[in-house]
């Protein structure tokens, strides 16, 4: 819960083991003997984000999914929900998963295969699809997401008092509507 305060107070580029362990009142010693890296400590965080993702997005495609259409918006609602999740997944395989030791990496491939296949029996149930093809559409709606993530996070200005005719231009643009409009045409496909 602290790393997660202190990297939506200092970002991920000001976030040091030094600062988390005085946050904590720990030696950074301390903090060593747990995480070999800030980068294992980040993606135990990931791990743990994507536990509680998978958990509550199968709760929302159990509660609410009747359409193609409601298990995309359920999809990118609950991984927007956590802004620091989508933030996770999107350094993940760039700058978090080579700077961990292997043994790290086995055990977050191993917990993140779980968590889809999780994801991809209750998307099975909803959608009324087969296992594998339940399995291609959660996969493949994870890297739609990663490209709509960097967009949602490039979009700073969508809450600025701007003229009419440019917020329409922007909602062209708008990452949840591409993101809700190409997973239904790759449901449809599946």
């Amino acid at each position: 819960i602290e790393t997660s305060r202190l990297l939506e107070d200092v970002s991920f580029e000001g976030f040091t083991m030094q600062a988390l362990s005085k946050r904590l009142g720990l030696a950074k010693g301390t903090l060593y003997l747990y995480f070999d890296t800030r980068e294992t400590l980040y993606l135990a965080l990931l791990d743990q984000k994507v536990q509680t993702w998978a958990q509550r997005f199968r709760q929302t495609i159990r509660a609410r999914v009747t359409s193609d259409e409601s298990w995309a918006r359920a999809y990118y609602d609950s991984v927007l929900s956590d802004p620091l999740f989508l933030q996770l997944v999107l350094r993940a395989d760039l700058s978090i998963v080579p700077n961990v030791p292997i043994a790290a990496l086995i055990a977050h491939k191993r917990l993140w295969a779980e968590a889809m296949n999780w994801v991809g029996e209750s998307t099975r149930l909803a959608l009324m699809i087969s296992q594998p093809k339940a399995l291609e559409a959660v996969l493949a709606t994870g890297f739609l997401l990663i490209g709509c993530g960097n967009q949602q996070q490039a979009d700073i200005y969508s809450h600025d008092n701007l003229p009419v005719d440019v917020k329409e231009i922007m909602s062209l643009f708008s990452p949840e509507k591409h993101f809700v409009s190409n997973v239904c045409r790759i449901l449809a496909g599946i």
